[in-house]
C-alpha cells in the first residue's frame, strides 16, 4: 500500500472521528488497521523453529494507550528463545517519531508481548513491531500445521515456511466464522487476490485484503 492510499485511509478515519462519515462495513468491530502482517518460519532437520514475525498497522480510532499480543504455542517441546527486535512509532500526517514501548514475557509455551504507547495512539500514526521466537519441536513427523488468525482487517498477509526437505504435500485452509463456520481450500497457484506457491523446500501463501479469518497452511515432509 502505496503512501497516497494509507493518507486516504487515515482521512477516512479522520471523517469517522469527527462524525462526518460511517466507518467502512468491513472494519466495524476492529481496532487497527493491519497495513502489513509477516510470518517467517525456519524449520532444521530436528523440527526446531526460529519464528520471525511483523506486524504493521494504524489505529482506527484515537486513544489507545496500552495494548498486547498474546501467542500459544501448542504441542511443542518449549520456547527456548525469545526477543523483541524493534517497535516504532510514526505519524504519517507530521512524519514524527513517536513514543512507544514494548516487551516480551514468556510462561511456558506462551507469550505475551505488552505494547505502551506516550501519548496514546492518534488517527494518522502507523506501528511496526518485529519479535523472534525460537521453539523446540514445533514439528514432528507426519502432518503439521500453522495458523495465522486474523481478527482485524489486513491489507496484506504473508506466510513463508522453510523446511529441511521438499514435502511431500502442502496445502492451505480458509477458515471464516460465524453460526455455521465455513472451511475452504485454496489451490496452488495465483489469483486476484492471493498467491500459494511451493517451491523445493519454501511454502510460500500470500493474501490482500482479508478480516475476520483463520489461514492453516498443512504440510507433510
Amino acid at each position: 500500500m502505496d503512501r497516497k492510499e494509507l493518507l486516504k485511509l487515515i482521512n477516512h478515519f479522520k471523517n469517522v472521528e469527527d462524525g462526518i462519515e460511517k466507518l467502512r462495513p468491513e472494519l466495524q468491530g476492529s481496532k487497527y488497521y493491519y497495513v502489513y502482517v509477516e510470518r517467517k518460519i525456519n524449520i532444521d532437520k530436528d523440527g526446531n523453529a526460529r519464528i520471525v514475525s511483523v506486524r504493521e498497522f494504524l489505529p482506527i480510532f484515537s486513544g489507545i494507550s496500552e495494548d498486547y499480543i498474546s501467542l500459544k504455542y501448542k504441542d511443542v517441546k518449549g520456547i527456548s528463545y525469545s526477543k523483541l527486535n524493534y517497535i516504532r512509532r510514526e505519524n504519517l500526517l507530521s512524519r514524527e517519531k513517536l513514543n512507544s514501548e514494548a516487551e516480551i514475557q514468556q510462561d511456558k509455551n506462551q507469550l505475551l508481548i505488552r505494547m505502551k504507547f506516550l501519548p496514546p495512539l492518534r488517527v494518522g500514526d502507523k506501528v511496526r513491531i518485529k519479535y523472534t521466537v525460537r521453539i523446540k519441536g514445533f514439528v514432528s513427523e507426519g502432518e503439521n500445521i500453522n495458523t495465522v488468525q486474523v481478527a482485524s482487517f489486513t491489507y496484506y498477509l504473508k506466510l513463508l515456511i522453510y523446511l529441511p526437505k521438499r514435502p511431500k504435500r502442502a496445502e492451505v485452509y480458509k477458515v471464516t466464522f460465524g453460526d455455521n463456520d465455513i472451511i475452504s481450500k485454496i489451490p496452488l497457484g495465483r489469483d486476484e487476490d492471493y498467491n500459494f506457491v511451493v517451491n523445493d523446500t519454501m511454502i510460500k501463501f500470500e493474501i490482500y485484503r482479508i478480516a475476520f479469518s483463520a489461514y492453516s497452511v498443512i504440510w507433510e515432509i
